[in-house]
C-alpha cells in the first residue's frame, strides 16, 4: 500500500531580497531545457525548518518538483485517490486553485515513487500535466480546463517518472514501458491533438525526460531509454545517431 505522509512546499528566501523569478521561469523538469540552471540564481547555502524560509505551505503527496512562472508556482500531486494540480502564488505561498482528475485505477509503484511523480511544464499560457495513470491535462493560468488527453497507462517497473517537455512547438511525452508500444508522443499545445509518434519498441522502460540539444548549427531531440541513448532530427524524426550503454 502507498504510504502518504504530509508534504510541504518551500520557498526558499533567496540573498533576503524581494522575491522575483519573471526573468528567470523555472518552466519545466530541471528549468530552462533541463539543465537544471538558472545563470542569475544565488539561491542559499544554509536553510533549514526555519533559516531562510519566506514562507511554507501545505502541499499534496507526490514526487514530482514544483515549476515557477512569474508569481505562480505549479505542482502535481495525489490525493484521496484523485490525481490534483494546485497552483500558488508565489510571493506568500497561498494556494490559488486546485484542479483534479479521477482516474480508473492509480498506477502500481515502488514504494519510493507515486503515481504523481511527473513534473508539470508551462509556456505561460497554459499549464500541462501528465500522469501515466490518466493522461495529459492543459489548464490555463485561472486553473480552467482547456483539454484533457486521456491515455492508456503503460506499466513502469518503478512507475513512470518521464515529465511532458515543449519541444518545436510541441508538448512532448516520452511514454516507454514493458510494451512494444513504447513511443514518444508528440501533442498540439492548444488542442491535445496527436502531431506525431515515434516508435521505439526496444526501450522497454525509461524514467527520462526527453531534452533538446543545440550543437554545431543543429537541433536534436535527446532521448534517453533503457540502455541507449537516441538523438533524433525534430523535422525529419529519424535518428541521427544513437549509442549503446
Amino acid at each position: 500500500p502507498m504510504k502518504i505522509t504530509p508534504v510541504f512546499l518551500w520557498l526558499l528566501h533567496v540573498c533576503l531580497s524581494p522575491f522575483s523569478l519573471a526573468a528567470d521561469n523555472w518552466s519545466q523538469f530541471r528549468g530552462p531545457n533541463g539543465s537544471g540552471v538558472v545563470e542569475s540564481a544565488t539561491p542559499p547555502i544554509h536553510f533549514s525548518a526555519d533559516q531562510n524560509v519566506q514562507w511554507k505551505s501545505v502541499a499534496p503527496a507526490g514526487v514530482s518538483s514544483p515549476i515557477v512562472w512569474g508569481d505562480r508556482i505549479f505542482i502535481t500531486g495525489v490525493a484521496d485517490e484523485k490525481l490534483v494540480t494546485v497552483a500558488y502564488d508565489a510571493t506568500d505561498g497561498e494556494e490559488l486553485w486546485r484542479q483534479a482528475v479521477t482516474p480508473e485505477t492509480l498506477e502500481k509503484t515502488h514504494a519510493f515513487s507515486s503515481p504523481a511523480s511527473s513534473t508539470p511544464c508551462t509556456d505561460g499560457e497554459r499549464v500541462y500535466v501528465y500522469f501515466n495513470s490518466f493522461g495529459v491535462i492543459a489548464y490555463d493560468f485561472n486553473g480552467k480546463e482547456v483539454w484533457q488527453r486521456p491515455l492508456d497507462t503503460h506499466k513502469v517497473q518503478y512507475g513512470s517518472a518521464s515529465s511532458p517537455v515543449l519541444i518545436g512547438g510541441n508538448l512532448i511525452v516520452q511514454r516507454e514501458g514493458r510494451s512494444a508500444d513504447s513511443h514518444l508522443l508528440a501533442l498540439d499545445p492548444e488542442t491535445g491533438e496527436t502531431e506525431w509518434t515515434i516508435s521505439r519498441p526496444l526501450s522497454s522502460g525509461s524514467h527520462s525526460t526527453p531534452m533538446l540539444w543545440r550543437h554545431d548549427g543543429i537541433e536534436e531531440l535527446m532521448v534517453h531509454g533503457r540502455g541507449s541513448v537516441a538523438a533524433y532530427d525534430l523535422n525529419t524524426r529519424d535518428i541521427n545517431w544513437w549509442v549503446n550503454g
